[in-house]
């Protein structure tokens, strides 16, 4: 797995690519959930080339989904097709 992130003043764009396993989870949710506490309230993840995302991982995203809109934000994600 890798991941790319560029950031201007309101939002994060984060592409990720390659197998998301469960060993990348937990750096996963920290990378994500830390954007959400430096003030970000928009976080766009591109994961067109993700190769494979396990039941962890979706379990994982729909946490940081909920944990972004309670403190009022959005997180978009785009291409995933799993």
């Amino acid at each position: 797995m890798s991941i790319w992130v560029k950031a201007d003043s309101c939002q994060v764009y984060m592409h990720i690519s390659g197998a998301v396993c469960s060993e990348h989870i937990d750096f996963l949710e920290y990378n994500l959930l830390n954007r959400l506490h430096y003030g970000y309230r928009r976080i766009i993840i591109n994961m067109q080339n993700v190769s494979m995302l396990d039941s962890e991982g979706a379990k994982m995203l729909s946490y940081v989904r909920d944990q972004v809109s309670r403190k009022g934000g959005e997180l978009i994600i785009e291409g995933c097709n799993f």
